[in-house]
């Protein structure tokens, strides 16, 4: 189709033709494109360092104007709009060099060429040295305006990656954020107070939303986010089996539900699964309503758990503890453990022996307070975990545990902001269906988002996204997926 160019007239009776085109020199149609946010290096910077997973400059484009000679200006500016319309970045006394005329343009008697101009994620990318002068900070859904004398010339939205699967774009996906305090209470685990707290995650949310936007994928306005502030959970479940599933020997269970005696004699051979099941029994002949979920069997369980937990009449969750004079279980092969959330030395966190499952603490602090939505990916934000070297996790439902679209990240995940993007790394993760890295069992990627490993707070920091991170995470989270997460926007 050949291209439709923008042109400009003013009060003085001048008309500048603006057309638009591709790094490889194509013409494109004005009124159908948009500007994409680069994926990676440009050229120069990619051939350097080896990070030629896409075509150099692929994402950039390219203004001609056409007209008289006097009418075509030696410079231009480009001024980059948010969403919401209002400045987000400019570059000025960008050159406009002659070039030949198109035949899109026949009519004119001259043209001019700005560079390659490249629309990044964040303003580090923008300002990296010698990279000002053709680089421009853009926003999913935002705009590019190119001026001229103070004048608006054209105006270019800002989109998904140029490729026919991510016409849909941008695509927008919910989530539900939740800020633990470590005691009931007590202050948030970052920021002075409250508000500070939520503007952090807001702020950090806005960050990955750019990140994103290399795929055309976004996370919401900061003012209108699903964020709150919740206390530790009191004791409210219990794992049957704990974590290694051993069945029954014979004894006895005493449990308090609320303020109510609990107890259960255990037989010979009897599973996880059946004295949970006789537990919520139990239970339920005290006038609670049970809830019964099973946990996927960890690598060194013999059987799965199973975790039990208790309703009132009201439908809020009833209060688990072991009575004060007896122990809790006399079963010596049968596990019984309440799940007690004790944020004070770190939340316990996951190994690989049981990342499928999560640790009990973690599941007792996430199944009190997600919404189990599958549409929406939960994020939980605490104060530290219990061993250092950890700043997130993600548990991905492809995985088959239990819990699935779940993040949790500490303090460090967001302070360590731009040097590792914690928050963008771990959604891509839940994206992607994936829980692996590029670099476990391959090159090393440092520039690479989903990088394992890589910390690094500059331009080659991991910070970039594939066309094929792109296509999975729409192929394996977008509409016409089995949990759809990403929805148009």
């Amino acid at each position: 189709m050949p291209s439709q160019p923008a042109p400009s007239a003013h009060a003085d009776g001048s008309t500048i033709q603006v057309l638009l085109a591709d790094a490889q020199g194509n013409i494109l149609d004005f009124g159908r494109s948009y500007a994409s946010i680069s994926r990676g290096l440009p050229g120069d910077l990619a051939a350097m360092t080896g990070h030629l997973t896409e075509a150099l400059d692929a994402q950039s484009v390219r203004f001609i104007l056409c007209g008289s000679s006097s009418e075509v200006s030696p410079s231009v500016s480009i001024l980059s709009l948010r969403r919401k319309g209002d400045k987000l970045d400019q570059i000025g006394n960008v050159p406009v060099r002659s070039r030949p005329i198109p035949r899109e343009a026949a009519s004119a008697s001259a043209c001019g060429q700005t560079p390659l101009i490249r629309v990044t994620a964040d303003a580090l990318d923008a300002n990296a040295p010698g990279l000002r002068t053709r680089s421009i900070e853009g926003e999913l859904g935002g705009s590019l305006q190119l001026l001229a004398h103070k004048k608006i010339l054209a105006a270019l939205p800002i989109k998904g990656p140029r490729e026919p699967e991510f016409a849909g774009a941008p695509f927008l996906a919910k989530l539900r954020l939740r800020i633990v305090r470590s005691i009931a209470g007590g202050p948030p685990p970052m920021g002075n107070d409250d508000s500070e707290a939520v503007s952090i995650l807001q702020h950090e949310v806005r960050v990955t939303s750019q990140l994103w936007g290399q795929c055309g994928i976004y996370f919401g306005e900061e003012s209108a986010l699903d964020i709150a502030l919740v206390d530790p959970p009191e004791p409210f479940l219990i794992a049957v089996g704990c974590d290694f599933g051993l069945p029954a020997s014979g004894g006895q269970i005493n449990l308090l539900v609320d303020d109510r005696s609990l107890t259960l004699q255990t037989r010979r051979r009897e599973s996880p699964r059946l004295v949970a099941l006789h537990l919520a029994e139990q239970g339920e002949r005290l006038g609670f309503r049970a809830d019964i979920e099973k946990n996927v069997q960890i690598m060194a369980g013999a059987l799965p758990a199973f975790v039990v937990s208790f309703r009132r009449p009201s439908g809020e969750r009833a209060r688990l503890r072991p009575m004060p004079d007896r122990r809790l279980n006399t079963d010596a092969s049968l596990g019984l453990c309440v799940g007690t959330v004790d944020l004070s030395d770190g939340l316990e966190h996951f190994t690989n022996i049981d990342s499928m499952t999560g640790t009990l603490e973690e599941r007792s602090l996430l199944r009190a307070i997600v919404d189990h939505d599958p549409s929406t990916i939960d994020i939980v934000i605490v104060d530290t975990f219990s061993r250092v070297g950890r700043i997130g996790e993600s548990f991905v439902s492809s995985e088959g545990g239990s819990l699935g679209n779940l993040i949790l990240l500490n303090r460090a995940g967001l302070r360590e902001a731009g040097r590792s993007f914690a928050l963008a790394h771990e959604l891509g993760h839940i994206l992607l269906d994936y829980a692996g890295h590029p670099d476990d069992y391959g090159v090393d990627t440092p520039w690479s988002l989903m990088d394992s490993d890589a910390v690094d707070g500059t331009i080659f920091g991991p910070r970039h996204l594939t066309l094929e991170d792109c296509r999975r995470a729409l192929r394996q989270s977008g509409p016409g997926s089995p949990v759809t997460l990403l929805h148009p926007g």
